[in-house]
């Protein structure tokens, strides 16, 4: 019945409850079994939710909601009244504004995240949100972290959600940045097919325009920005360096396969799925070419770059190390300035080495040190409030 992109459909009694969205908007929906929406409602920018039940004698919408800086919460929205109400851990209810709610954190510190667009090298407009604590005067000097994904249709980062890790950063008085590349689903498949196969580079474009934007707006400045990606996410952050190495303070590229034109050679394990997203890099002249001119690896020249930090694990099953340890030494040899480029990898680790729920212990690991590595780089101190 319209554009929006149906994401999650849960079948609870006889009501479908869907999530949906596209690019900034999003809905949840209540729908019975004859297809008649009983609810809709429309998620602010500031959090993300999933509906839990709908009670329809009271004309209840039950809700989990998270932000930036509230990891989950209960909810109930009274359809007939259009209020809200807060469900304790005690089941006791309470009416208050979830937007406002969910961008405070326990010590009363408000927040805002919202969503503001740039435009890219081709003039294609790309949504961004941003995200730090309410009334930063940023005078092009806010510490600065932007993350990026951009590839096989995932939507990473773009949409509020809660990261310890991050939410301590804002703490700290840090901006949060997260485009929303192309290369990922949040128009449909036109986006995700703007950023795949020969069109990759609308990728990397995306997400240094987006650096370019964030020093326009007077938000932060080279020195002051951190940039990190994993996965697809690192190989965008490698040619990110690699093509504007003057634009990034600090890079931290994760498990990316950044000997590109090489992919099918050191990862033929999953060469079918390479072809879809890549190109066929065996087999055809012209995304071999786009691959090469991509290529972090390849592009590495004498240069001042920034302060790399590469993450790998040793076991790593979907990107070979080999791409990591390929890439910092040939950008160690030609690094022409003093900032230092670092490999952090471990012996029994895999693929998303800092992920604290694939990893457990090894990821609390790196987890640790890639961001004392930011705070140390940013000179930010540890916020001394109780932690939430």
């Amino acid at each position: 019945e319209s554009n929006f992109i149906l994401d999650t459909v849960r079948i609870k009694g006889s009501y479908l409850l869907t999530s949906e969205y596209l690019g900034e908007l999003r809905r949840l929906r209540v729908i019975d079994k004859s297809g008649n929406t009983i609810s809709n409602i429309d998620v602010p920018e500031s959090f993300s939710g999933e509906i839990s039940k709908y009670d329809h004698n009271s004309r209840e919408v039950h809700l989990n909601l998270w932000s930036p800086i509230v990891r989950s919460s209960e909810w109930i929205y009274k359809i007939d009244e259009n209020t809200w109400y807060l469900v304790s851990s005690k089941n006791i209810k309470e009416q208050k504004d979830p937007a406002k709610f969910m961008l405070q954190d326990s010590n009363g510190v408000e927040y805002e995240s919202y969503f503001l667009s740039y435009k890219s090298k081709d003039s294609t407009r790309i949504p961004i949100r941003v995200t730090h604590q309410k009334g930063i005067d940023f005078k092009s000097n806010a510490p600065t972290l932007m993350q990026g994904y951009g590839g096989f249709g995932s939507n990473n980062y773009f949409y509020p959600d809660y990261n310890f890790m991050v939410k301590e950063f804002l703490k700290s008085g840090g901006v949060y940045l997260a485009p929303a590349l192309r290369g990922s689903y949040f128009f449909g498949q036109a986006w995700h097919d703007a950023g795949r196969a020969l069109n990759k580079q609308n990728v990397v474009d995306d997400f240094i325009y987006a650096a370019e934007w964030a020093i326009r707006q007077k938000i932060t400045n080279p020195d002051r920005l951190v940039i990190t990606g994993d996965s697809h996410g690192g190989l965008v952050v490698g040619a990110a360096i690699t093509q504007r190495p003057d634009l990034f303070g600090m890079a931290i590229p994760g498990y990316g396969p950044h000997d590109f034109s090489n992919k099918p050679m050191l990862d033929p394990r999953t060469v079918r799925h390479q072809v879809y997203e890549y190109g066929d890099l065996i087999n055809d002249p012209a995304a071999i070419t786009n691959a090469e001119t991509i290529s972090p690896y390849l592009r590495i020249r004498p240069n001042f770059y920034p302060q790399v930090l590469t993450i790998e694990g040793r076991q790593d099953s979907r990107v070979n190390p080999v791409h990591s340890y390929k890439f910092h030494q040939k950008l160690s040899r030609n690094q022409l300035g003093p900032a230092p480029i670092q490999l952090l990898t471990l012996s029994s680790s895999g693929h998303w080495m800092g992920s604290l729920i694939r990893q457990n212990l090894i990821g609390w690991r790196a987890t640790s040190y890639v961001w004392a590595s930011i705070y140390k780089f940013l000179d930010l101190k540890v916020n001394d409030k109780e932690v939430d």
